[in-house]
């Protein structure tokens, strides 16, 4: 039974580092960036996915933000 497993460990080694990754792709927006919580408190707006933002307050923010410096 052992010499059975042993051609899977690799398969399963990579399994378990990319099962992981896979999970988190996609997750990098601005949601993370403080400036942009910072601004959606400034403004007294809900809390949205800057993605799902209309055009008029994405350039709303890079305005602010340009206002405010980027760091």
């Amino acid at each position: 039974m052992r010499s059975f497993l042993k051609p899977l460990v690799p398969l399963l080694l990579v399994a378990a580092l990319a099962f992981p990754m896979a999970l988190t792709s996609g997750c990098g927006n601005n949601n993370d960036d403080p400036q942009y919580v910072q601004w959606e408190h400034e403004t007294h707006r809900e809390h949205q996915d800057f993605n799902k933002r209309s055009d008029p307050d994405k350039r709303e923010y890079q305005d602010w933000r340009q206002k405010h410096g980027q760091h």
